[in-house]
């Protein structure tokens, strides 16, 4: 692993666990209008994807080729982009 990745996984992990209970924090309060929201639906979408090629790559493709590699970086790189502006939009839907 890089030195960037030894850095970056464990500050990642963290702000996930910090993300959420805020997040239920947040549905709680408001469930019924969050409930039906297509920015938090997306939201929640995009984290489930990004879960899952976190445990895809660490369990089957972590010594593929760069190319492989680099393919499945963009996929996890847009869904975190999809969480972090779906979840600006929550407000405003």
């Amino acid at each position: 692993m890089s030195v960037i990745g030894a850095l970056a996984i464990p500050i990642a992990a963290c702000r996930l666990a910090v993300q959420i209970p805020t997040d239920l924090l947040l549905l709680t309060a408001e469930a019924l209008a969050l409930g039906t929201n297509p920015a938090l639906l997306l939201k929640l979408a995009a984290i489930v994807l990004g879960l899952l090629h976190i445990a895809v790559y660490y369990l089957a493709i972590r010594d593929v080729s760069s190319s492989v590699a680099r393919a499945t970086a963009a996929m996890s790189l847009f869904a975190w982009v999809i969480v972090l502006g779906a979840g600006r939009m929550v407000a405003y839907l």
